[in-house]
């Protein structure tokens, strides 16, 4: 953060920070020159993560508009193998492949393996089970991975971002 950004806090009713959104000094809120993220707590007001303006980082929103966007807190993508898959099959989260389909939401992995790897609130799920994030899933991009188990036809994978 720079001297010469503004940076504007929005609060829940709970007293807590729900917004913030950053721009260059002089910015006016109705401008579309604004980075938005949400913050979301859990049950006891606990941080657990944010997301940006429909999804993008970028100095693209409007300030006053920030409750119109679209946050993607709480994804769920459920892949359900169409035929038996074997081990480090790539599995894009936005779309449904030849062996498998997507079902839910477009899954968002993190920008690097560190984050996918240390963050709290991306789950990756097979037969009921959380994977290791650091070999037994594997991070290949924001919407990409691959696991070290075979998916046999009707098996899922449950990733929760």
């Amino acid at each position: 953060m720079s001297a010469k950004d503004t940076i504007l806090l929005f609060y829940n009713a709970t007293g807590s920070i729900e917004y913030v959104c950053k721009a260059l000094s002089g910015s006016q809120s109705y401008d579309p020159v604004w980075q938005i993220a949400k913050f979301f707590y859990d049950v006891d007001e606990n941080l657990i993560g944010l997301q940006y303006a429909n999804g993008s980082s970028n100095f693209t929103m409007i300030a006053d508009d920030r409750a119109l966007y679209r946050y993607t807190g709480n994804l769920e993508t459920v892949i359900v193998a169409t035929e038996n898959i074997s081990v480090f099959e790539v599995f894009d989260l936005t779309a449904s492949g030849v062996k498998y389909t997507k079902h839910g939401d477009d899954g968002n992995l993190g920008s690097t393996a560190f984050i996918f790897q240390n963050s709290g609130h991306i789950k990756v799920l097979y037969e009921a089970e959380e994977l290791d994030k650091t070999g037994e899933a594997n991070w290949l991009s924001q919407t990409t991975l691959e696991i070290s188990y075979p998916l046999l036809k009707g098996q899922s994978l449950i990733i929760r971002s």
